[in-house]
């Protein structure tokens, strides 16, 4: 699996200095963490959508989360579960007729309501847990994901290894006086067990409905005060060199991008995610899947900038003139950076010179 692979070996040429490198599940950790860019949001009740997934009708789409949590109704938690059920017997045929490889399949993680409705899920999907990459733990609060870090050490021994998503969305770590204390015990616990461990996700949208608002066409979430005095304490923590676990974006609830203000604000949203230090992005639409993923894909003067700043480290220079010759590289408070651009050009590859996203969106 790699990132713009439904693209032509021409087309690719035309676009990338350096094409994306493939990945797969069973990637290390530290690298699969960084790959989830645009994150597809399946509702278990939509037996269409998981269609075109097994189907592999969604060729841009390398990972989703197949919700049985807020999507499904108070009704709707059986069909969830035997839709689920249906879709994992699928990919677990077509994986034993050799039609499809276990390192082919995209990152798959399913989103229970929580530690017990996961249990009860247990006798069904057991024996396909093989087929996905991890859980994602909606309203995770400390003492429910030690419950799943326990559950996930139970499976180990049966050597089934899934990564774990805490999506923190609850009072525990909004309210100004619990914020502090609730972040850092759940970096100590992600430290305690950071191998189980793949991606923080924020539930702005849970996060926003605590207060009676949502989102609003035309503003990006960086012009909501909840958001930009909650955020920063999130990556201030989980992105510091000792717990380095990447923050993933809000999600965006518009999606019709024929309207030129929805798309110039969604796209404005990723470079704030970027420039934030924030990593991809939970979408809740196939058209948002390729918008996210473009916007991931390194620039060629980022990328020739970080080679000279690490070829230059421990060197006579502690500053050098950028590629383009219009900003300065100092060595040491950006060698952080240059690592990561080189780190993220291997998921997600390099424009050539004079190329940017805009070419990849072509015709969308």
């Amino acid at each position: 699996m790699r990132y713009f692979d439904y693209l032509d070996e021409a087309r690719q040429s035309e676009i990338f200095f350096s094409t994306p490198k493939e990945f797969n599940k069973l990637a290390p950790r530290e690298a699969l963490s960084y790959s989830l860019g645009a994150l597809l949001y399946i509702p278990a009740v939509r037996e269409n959508m998981l269609g075109l997934l097994v189907e592999d009708k969604l060729k841009e789409v390398k990972a989703v989360v197949i919700c049985l949590e807020d999507s499904a109704g108070n009704k709707g938690e059986e069909k969830a579960k035997d839709n689920l059920v249906t879709l994992l017997k699928k990919y677990d045929e077509r994986l034993q007729n050799s039609d499809l490889k276990e390192e082919d399949l995209p990152l798959i993680f399913i989103r229970p309501k929580g530690y017990k409705h996961m249990t009860k899920l247990l006798p069904y999907i057991e024996k396909y847990l093989y087929i996905l990459t991890g859980i994602c733990i909606p309203k995770a609060k400390l003492e429910q994901l030690k419950k799943f870090i326990i559950l996930n050490e139970q499976l180990k021994l049966k050597k089934i290894n899934l990564y774990l998503m805490p999506i923190i969305e609850t009072k525990d770590y909004v309210y100004f006086e619990k914020t502090n204390k609730a972040l850092e015990k759940l970096a100590l616990l992600i430290a305690k067990n950071k191998e189980q461990f793949l991606n923080i996700r924020m539930g702005m949208t849970d996060i926003l409905g605590l207060y009676g608002l949502r989102r609003v066409k035309g503003f990006t979430i960086y012009d909501n005060l909840l958001f930009t005095s909650f955020a920063p304490k999130v990556t201030n923590i989980m992105n510091r060199k000792e717990i380095d676990i990447p923050v993933s974006g809000a999600v965006f609830e518009h999606f019709d991008f024929q309207d030129k203000v929805i798309r110039t604000t969604f796209i404005k949203e990723i470079l704030l995610d970027k420039y934030n230090g924030i990593m991809g992005k939970t979408v809740i639409h196939p058209k948002q899947v390729n918008i996210v993923a473009a916007l991931q894909v390194i620039n060629y003067e980022d990328y020739i900038d970080a080679k000279a700043i690490m070829k230059n480290y421990d060197g006579i220079y502690g500053t050098i003139k950028s590629y383009s010759g219009d900003r300065m590289n100092e060595i040491n408070p950006h060698l952080n950076w240059a690592k990561k651009i080189i780190f993220l050009a291997d998921i997600y590859g390099v424009f050539n010179k004079g190329v940017d996203y805009n070419e990849l969106l072509k015709g969308e």
